[in-house]
């Protein structure tokens, strides 16, 4: 049964209640399903939240925090939350994946155009993004990151071309 922590709980305390309504820990319980979390659930589940953290940029720590273990439990109880080692190993495969995908992508192209572009965030680090850009057989314009990366040194054509052959 998942267990409340924080400002509800403290304001839940002691099943105090308003006249005529439940502690929150009674709609928490009545809520969750006894049903188990099957090892194909868990996987998918697991799959998603490395899905998230990757598509919105959001930290692999998150798996630690206190509200999304929360949200977890409520939502599926049997389930247990990855760990952030989990997460990280789950996005190299995927990146191997998606690298081998684009790769077999670029093997059907006849031509390309590759772009660059370097900026300095505002913690005064240096990066730079390599892009290639190709026209697809509907005549789309396709546009797939190759890389990001620190890029140290002035941002000369001579340097982003070394660096991208390196």
């Amino acid at each position: 049964q998942p267990t409340l922590d924080g400002p509800s709980a403290k304001a839940c305390a002691g099943g105090q209640t308003a006249a005529g309504t439940k502690p929150m820990t009674s709609f928490v319980s009545t809520r969750v399903g006894t049903k188990k979390c099957s090892p194909a659930k868990a996987s998918e589940i697991s799959q998603l939240v490395a899905d998230w953290v990757a598509e919105n940029m959001r930290p692999v720590s998150i798996v630690h925090d206190s509200g999304f273990r929360r949200i977890m439990q409520y939502l599926e109880p049997d389930f247990t939350v990855p760990s952030r080692t989990h997460i990280v190993n789950t996005l190299k495969t995927r990146f191997g994946q998606c690298r081998k995908e684009l790769q077999q992508l670029l093997e059907t192209v006849d031509s390309v155009a590759v772009t660059t572009d370097g900026w300095t965030s505002k913690a005064v680090q240096s990066f730079v993004t390599y892009t290639v850009h190709f026209v697809d057989d509907d005549w789309n314009l396709v546009s797939c990151v190759l890389e990001t990366s620190e890029f140290k040194g002035s941002h000369t054509a001579k340097r982003l071309a070394d660096h991208a052959v390196a």
